[in-house]
């Protein structure tokens, strides 16, 4: 069996998750290889890694520009039995692994549950909190549905960079025109209060008439 960890490297005010697997960089020596953002991949904001019967493509790095839609390195994610395999996806619309790697089922969770439960000492309330209000105007996991047909301003991502900071910032779209809303925390304003007033904030801008 194959042995995985999951690193969180900080490049650059920048944090990724890079996959280890036998104490080997898995995404060392491919062309799209840098890692993505910990909250594409981990619990609580994504369910990517967690393998069923019939296998996936999961994407696992990227290209240096950092967007997945330019350039990607997938491998196909399932479960089989008591074993979880990665495995070159078919067709693949850009890379995709050139072996396969099993593991045990256990080991493999557990793998997930330390990379989600031991961020890098650091990490600033705006992750925390961009975090949160993703989870409350349930942005996360590919669940997320703008309705534009029924808002008039579409929320295109929220997050927070660099990893320390403490600034919350959102993409809002309306009528074709980006804006970037920043949200700092007031004084003595705790994770939940400060995420509370930017999901409402974000709820009336996308309502807005």
């Amino acid at each position: 069996m194959n042995q995985l960890e999951f690193r969180y490297d900080i490049t650059d005010g920048r944090i990724t998750l890079r996959p280890y697997i036998d104490a080997v960089d898995v995404l060392a020596g491919y062309k799209n290889s840098q890692g993505r953002d910990p909250d594409a991949l981990l619990p609580p904001l994504s369910s990517q890694l967690f393998p069923v019967s019939i296998g996936f493509p999961t994407v696992l790095g990227v290209c240096s520009c950092g967007e997945s839609g330019c350039g990607s390195l997938t491998a196909s994610i399932r479960r089989d039995h008591g074993e979880v395999l990665w495995e070159p996806a078919e067709s693949p619309e850009s890379e995709t692994l050139s072996r396969s790697y099993r593991f045990a089922l256990t080991d493999y969770l557990d793998a997930i549950d330390r990379a989600a439960g031991d961020p890098p000492f650091g990490e600033g309330q705006g992750r925390r909190v961009a975090r949160i209000v993703r989870l409350q105007l349930g942005m996360y996991d590919r669940r997320y549905e703008s309705m534009t047909a029924f808002h008039r301003a579409r929320i295109d991502w929220i997050s927070a960079w660099p990893w320390t900071s403490n600034v919350v910032r959102a993409s809002v779209t309306t009528a074709g025109e980006q804006m970037i809303h920043e949200f700092v925390p007031q004084l003595d304003e705790d994770d939940a209060q400060l995420a509370g007033r930017i999901a409402a904030q974000l709820v009336r801008l996308r309502m807005l008439e």
